[in-house]
């Protein structure tokens, strides 16, 4: 794919509907977030695609639509988190994983207990 175009529709798909009380175009929006965020990730802006997952949890983390969309952004922070060395919040981002993961259909929590168990284990080696 091409991530830099895509940011830029993510951004104009928030911009038009980030105000929306409809349930549905929310999700849209959160979608768009979590997409951004991965965008930015592939294009090595970590602590952009940080920001973006921060902001899915803490604007839309309370909504059950958003739920595995949450859940996954926590996760890829997680991943984040751990490749740059701060492996106590990734560990946290972990946890917060496996709360959410309860509220999730079943093929959704075996994805996010198998990510969650990979950067667990890892933040968990030691350092050679």
């Amino acid at each position: 794919g091409r991530p830099g175009e895509a940011v830029t529709a993510y951004d104009h798909v928030v911009e038009a509907f980030s105000d929306a009380g409809e349930a549905s175009l929310r999700a849209q929006v959160v979608k768009a977030l979590f997409n951004k965020g991965n965008a930015l990730m592939e294009l090595g802006r970590d602590d952009e695609a940080l920001a973006e997952f921060d902001r899915v949890v803490r604007d839309y983390g309370s909504e059950s639509l958003a739920l595995q969309d949450v859940a996954s952004a926590l996760g890829n922070k997680a991943v984040l988190l751990c490749q740059s060395g701060c492996k106590p919040e990734a560990l946290e981002a972990c946890r917060e994983v496996r709360r959410l993961a309860a509220g999730l259909p079943d093929e959704a929590v075996r994805a996010h207990l198998e990510l969650v168990t990979g950067v667990e284990q890892r933040c968990r080696e030691p350092v050679t």
